[in-house]
């Protein structure tokens, strides 16, 4: 029995996964990550209706991948899981943020490296976790910064 936590599953891919991951017959629970209780509330009334899976099948964690306070608080929120998709960021928005990197970069690489060495730290994942990092698009906006247009 494996539960799963999904970083960004309120939206876009993070959703698709959380809602295809709730017919895995061995998935036994998911844990969304979002910005805000509000969007992490709604969500999951959008999974629920969409997989007929009781209101105990998903948690939430509130996490602001840009927010290294707000990493460090949502690692000690997190409940103990077997896998974890690093899937959350934006794309291309590309502002510089004051930790001064790009905030794609700051969400995409150094958010989700805080937070898989606080959960590793802090013995949030079960023995034989594993971690799968989803996302090449924050390659595509930094690409502005070198001065070469790719063929998108």
């Amino acid at each position: 029995m494996v539960k799963v936590a999904i970083t960004g599953g309120t939206s876009g891919v993070g959703f698709e996964a959380c809602k295809q991951l709730c017919a895995v017959a061995e998935v036994t629970g998911v844990v969304l990550t979002s910005r805000t209780s509000t969007n992490a509330e709604r969500a999951i009334e959008r999974l629920r209706s969409a997989t007929g899976k009781d209101g105990s099948f998903f948690e939430y964690v509130v996490l602001d991948l840009e927010d290294l306070p707000s990493i460090v608080t949502a690692i000690s929120a997190f409940p103990k899981v077997d896998r974890v998709c690093l899937n959350g960021s934006q794309f291309g928005r590309c502002k510089l943020h004051p930790q001064s990197m790009v905030t794609d970069a700051m969400a995409s690489v150094l958010g989700h490296t805080v937070l898989t060495d606080g959960l590793v730290a802090a013995g949030k994942l079960n023995a034989g976790a594993r971690i799968v990092h989803v996302g090449g698009e924050i390659a595509r906006p930094l690409w502005s910064f070198t001065g070469l247009l790719p063929n998108f």
